[in-house]
């Protein structure tokens, strides 16, 4: 669909899913022949008027990072500095994909194309995805100290909402009721070196508590958790929040039915 509207469709579906420095590429942008921009294909080589799409995008977000480069036959733009939360051309779409349908985008001929995309030299096209390649390796380099210790952080928060630190004390603990109980015999080689003597209850009580269930499905045995999730849940609810915080997604958390 070479049509300006169904391009602007495509980069703010890529937007919503994509990190501030992904870059969207966008070919047909730079014709040989203003004939070839018509909505409608009457020429043999074809781009329709997807170079609407550049110029809406400059005006109506500044914010994005967006070259062209003059490669062969029909050329190419690259868009960079997405704001993955940016719902503002969303909430008048229909109004916008209109307005790319008429002229208000359009060039009369390829003197006027040229003047306003402003296209940089394919052998340029290099030189500009190294600077890209740099930049974002200095942006994670500046950061990945702070998102080491983030993560670090995160992951000790969940071994201690699920007790997976003093797992060995858990399986002590309820050794230890089994044997007031008379459910079982004490013996100070078992208690001192659980993890071994006691290996496969020990892999179930892990097990378990990965995926948030009581070993043997039996609530007496449900432990010293802080939470029945299990690191499965916990994980998953750690990316989701990941999620909403790389999309710039505003909003508040609730937790209901505790």
């Amino acid at each position: 669909m070479h049509l300006a509207e169904f391009a602007l469709r495509d980069v703010l579906n890529l937007e919503m899913h994509a990190s501030p420095d992904a870059v969207v590429v966008i070919d047909d942008i730079m014709p040989q022949h203003i004939e070839w921009t018509s909505r409608e294909r009457q020429t043999q080589a074809w781009t329709g008027d997807v170079y609407k799409v550049i110029l809406f995008l400059r005006q109506y977000r500044p914010d994005l990072e967006i070259q062209i480069f003059d490669v062969e036959m029909k050329g190419m733009a690259l868009i960079t500095g997405f704001s993955p939360g940016d719902r503002s051309l969303l909430k008048d779409l229909q109004r916008h994909e209109e307005s790319l349908k008429g002229s208000q985008f359009a060039c009369v001929d390829m003197a006027e194309l040229r003047q306003t995309l402003k296209p940089l030299q394919p052998r340029m096209l290099s030189d500009y995805l190294l600077m890209l390649k740099q930049r974002r390796r200095q942006k994670y380099q500046s950061t990945s100290n702070n998102i080491d210790a983030g993560a670090l952080y995160l992951d000790l928060l969940k071994r201690s909402l699920l007790n997976e630190i003093y797992l060995d004390d858990e399986m002590r603990l309820l050794y230890l009721r089994d044997c007031v109980a008379q459910r079982d015999i004490f013996d100070y080689g078992v208690l001192h070196d659980i993890r071994e003597t006691r290996a496969e209850e020990f892999a179930e009580l892990k097990a378990s508590r990965n995926i948030g269930r009581f070993p043997k499905r039996d609530i007496s045995r449900s432990g010293f958790s802080h939470t029945m999730m299990g690191r499965q849940r916990l994980d998953s609810l750690h990316s989701c929040l990941d999620d909403l915080m790389i999309r710039g997604i505003p909003g508040d958390l609730i937790e209901c039915g505790v």
